[in-house]
C-alpha cells in the first residue's frame, strides 16, 4: 500500500525554507516508488513551482481569495486590519491541513516555515506524525538567530509569533518530530533551553542534487562582462541582514584585498560602499537555475561569511557547482565544508584571517577538488532514504 505524505511552507519560492520543502517534496516524489506527494502551496496554486507533484491551495479552497506576496505584505504594513487578515489567513491554511490529514490519512506532514499556534500545530499532530523542519531557531525558542555582531553589538532576529507558554503541547505530544539539517543547530537549541529534550530533534542533512550540466567558465564571463584575468569570489545572499551575514567583517577586510580579487554578488551588497569599489560587481536577484548556475560557474570561490546560518542552500549549490567555498567557522557551515579539500573556513570576527584563508584558497585553488559525486549531501534519494527510515522506525 503507497505511503501517502504531505508537505507545507508558507511560501513555494523565495526563502532557503521554501525551497528546501520544495525540493524535499519533488525528490519524494521522484525516488519513493511507494509514495503519493501533496504539497499545500498558500494562495498560489503551485503556479510558482514546477513540479510533478500534487498541488493544493490553502486559500482558494476555503473560498479566501489568493493573494499575491507583494501585496499581502503591502496590506500588513499599511492596514490596521493586518492582525485580523493574518488571523484569517492562518485559521484557513491550518483548516485545509486539517481536513486533509483527516479525510486522507496521510502517513506524515513535513512542516516547513509557518505561523501557527502551537495549539495549532498540537492539533494537526493528533491526526498525523508531524515532522517540523528547524531552518532556524524559532520553531523552539521564539526567535530566528541570537547573534554577537562584529561591532560587538548583540541582534536579535524575528520577532516572536507564537505563545512559549504553549510550547509544553508540541513537546509532550509522541507525534511530534522536529527535524534539525544541522548537529550545530540542535546542540545550540538543547543548549539554550534545558526544557527541550534532545530526543525530539533529529538531525538529517539538507541535500541537493549535482548538477549535471556545466557551463563554460569564460563564456560565462563574456556573457557578464566579469574580468577574465581576475579571482572571482561570489556572494549569494537573499536578504539584507547586514549584521547577520557579516558584511562588516568584508567592508573591514576589503582594503587588504587586492585589485587582483573581483567580488561578485547576487543580492544585498556585501559593503556599504560597494558603489565606489570597482571591485564589487552588482548582478540582479533571479529565481532562474541557470543564471545562478551560470555565476556560479564563472566564479573560482564562493563565499559564505554568516556569523549564523543553519545549514546555507547556497552552500550545496555551490559544491554541487564543483565550486569551493570560503565559508565562516560558525553555525552549521563547518559541517558542510571540508577544509582544505572543498574549501577553507575563517573566523567571522576577523578580517585578517579572511584575507588569509582567501588568498590561501587562491593559491591552493588547483589542489581543492571539489567532486559532486562523493559528496553525500548531493543526492537526493539519499535524503528520502533518511526520511523514510525514521519514519519506519516510527521516530
Amino acid at each position: 500500500m503507497k505511503k501517502k505524505y504531505l508537505f507545507y511552507s508558507d511560501k513555494v519560492i523565495g526563502s532557503g525554507a521554501a525551497i528546501a520543502c520544495s525540493r524535499l517534496a519533488n525528490y519524494f516524489y521522484l525516488h519513493s516508488n511507494s509514495c503519493d506527494v501533496t504539497y499545500l502551496s498558500p494562495g498560489t496554486g503551485g503556479k510558482d513551482y514546477k513540479g510533478a507533484f500534487s498541488f493544493v491551495d490553502v486559500l482558494s479552497t476555503y473560498k479566501i481569495r489568493p493573494l499575491s506576496s507583494k501585496l499581502k505584505t503591502r496590506l500588513l504594513k499599511i492596514l490596521c486590519l493586518s492582525k485580523l487578515l493574518e488571523k484569517a489567513l492562518i485559521e484557513s491554511e491550518v483548516k485545509v491541513i486539517l481536513n486533509e490529514v483527516k479525510n486522507k490519512r496521510y502517513d506524515a506532514l513535513f512542516l516547513h516555515n509557518n505561523s501557527f499556534s502551537y495549539s495549532q500545530i498540537n492539533e494537526i499532530g493528533k491526526h498525523v506524525k508531524v515532522y517540523w523542519t528547524m531552518h532556524d531557531f524559532s520553531p523552539l525558542l521564539g526567535y530566528n538567530y541570537k547573534i554577537k555582531c562584529i561591532n560587538g553589538k548583540s541582534h536579535i532576529y524575528g520577532p516572536r509569533v507564537r505563545d512559549l507558554d504553549d510550547r509544553s503541547k508540541v513537546l509532550s505530544n509522541p507525534n511530534i518530530k522536529f527535524i534539525s539539517p544541522s548537529v550545530w543547530l540542535k546542540e545550540t537549541t538543547v543548549n539554550r533551553d534545558s526544557k527541550i529534550d534532545e530526543s525530539k530533534i533529529i538531525v538529517i542533512n539538507n541535500y541537493l542534487e549535482r548538477q549535471k550540466v556545466h557551463f563554460n567558465k569564460e563564456v560565462c564571463r563574456s556573457m557578464y562582462g566579469i574580468p577574465k584575468d581576475k579571482f572571482v569570489l561570489f556572494f549569494l545572499q537573499g536578504s539584507y541582514s547586514f549584521e547577520r551575514k557579516n558584511f562588516d567583517l568584508i567592508d573591514r577586510a576589503l582594503k587588504d584585498v587586492g585589485e587582483d580579487v573581483c567580488f561578485v554578488v547576487v543580492g544585498a551588497n556585501i559593503t556599504r560602499n560597494a558603489y565606489l569599489d570597482e571591485r564589487v560587481i552588482s548582478m540582479p536577484s533571479s529565481n532562474d537555475r541557470d543564471y545562478i548556475n551560470r555565476l556560479f560557474s564563472l566564479s573560482d570561490a564562493f563565499c559564505i561569511p554568516s556569523i549564523e546560518d543553519n545549514y546555507p542552500n547556497t552552500v550545496l549549490e555551490a559544491l554541487s557547482n564543483s565550486v569551493p567555498v570560503l565559508g565562516a567557522n560558525a553555525g552549521g557551515i563547518p559541517e558542510m565544508i571540508e577544509e582544505g579539500k572543498t574549501g577553507y573556513l575563517f573566523d567571522p570576527y576577523n578580517p585578517e584571517d579572511f584575507t588569509s584563508k582567501l588568498y590561501l584558497l587562491m593559491q591552493e585553488k588547483d589542489k581543492l577538488v571539489v567532486n559532486p559525486k562523493v559528496i553525500k549531501q548531493l543526492s537526493s534519494a539519499g535524503m528520502v532514504r533518511d526520511y523514510e527510515a525514521i519514519i519506519g522506525e516510527g521516530r
